[in-house]
């Protein structure tokens, strides 16, 4: 597995509070994004589906339940863990395993692989974020689809502001926002108080604009490249809150420079 060293998703992934402070609100919005995912990449029934940076395994559930097989992977020990229990509490036949996106143990096995959540732009330089897609694109059969579930980059842009406060369970969070358009990075100090203490993160994630994805995935093996601005298969538009993004695991005669 490719290491970093005291890269902030592993400072912020495998603490506990994550999951105290996030686990019930991203649970309930599981059901609704697992479901049109699903919709949107039309994968066969009973074809095997990965989910790519699983977390504690909501959306890998949903998509059991929708009668996919289903492998989660996500580089965080804690999380494959809490994933593996509530799995386990849900009778549901998941496979967990731990590993990074930029090396996937797996090759030609997928209908389907999914990156939700903005789970994609962690890395420092693009040549990892390159290695990632390509990773994903040889666990994919040909013709397989890879879903890639992102923050509309204009939106924040459009509705930028510097800082905002908010309470989940009990504690109050303070973040304070910044922007390195140059670098095309939206960074944020995250500010956690309550039980008692006190605690800092730091997130540092690439915000990709629509051409530079679609340049990157077809760069990677990709094509039939489409973008929507919601779950619901509305375009991509400046003010969607969403950028979604699905591309086929391309044959060898639709590869760039080899088509008739």
């Amino acid at each position: 597995m490719p290491t970093v060293t005291d890269a902030w998703f592993d400072r912020v992934y495998t603490d506990p509070l994550y999951l105290t402070l996030y686990q019930e609100e991203d649970s309930a919005r599981a059901e609704l994004e697992a479901r049109e995912a699903r919709s949107l990449c039309a994968p066969p029934e009973g074809g095997w589906w990965l989910d790519v940076c699983c977390g504690f395994g909501r959306h890998a559930e949903v998509f059991r339940r929708l009668g996919q097989r289903v492998v989660g992977v996500d580089r965080s020990p804690l999380m494959v863990r809490r994933a593996d229990q509530r799995a386990a509490a849900a009778r549901l036949d998941i496979s967990y395993v731990r590993g990074d996106v930029r090396a996937l143990p797996f090759r030609d096995a997928f209908c389907a692989a999914s990156l939700m959540f903005d789970s994609f732009g962690y890395f420092e330089n693009d040549v990892e974020h390159d290695d990632a897609l390509r990773s994903i694109a040889m666990c994919l059969i040909t013709g397989g689809t890879l879903l890639l579930h992102l923050t509309n980059r204009e939106q924040i842009l459009r509705l930028w502001t510097g800082e905002d406060t908010r309470v989940w369970n009990g504690y109050t969070v303070h973040r304070h926002y910044e922007l390195d358009l140059a670098a095309g990075r939206y960074r944020w100090r995250q500010e956690i108080r309550g039980d008692g203490r006190q605690t800092v993160w730091s997130f540092d994630i690439r915000l990709f604009t629509a051409a530079e994805l679609t340049e990157r995935l077809t760069a990677a093996g990709f094509c039939d490249i489409r973008l929507y601005g919601n779950w619901d298969g509305t375009p991509y538009v400046l003010d969607a809150p969403y950028l979604i993004v699905t591309a086929r695991k391309a044959a060898f005669r639709e590869l760039p420079g080899l088509a008739d």
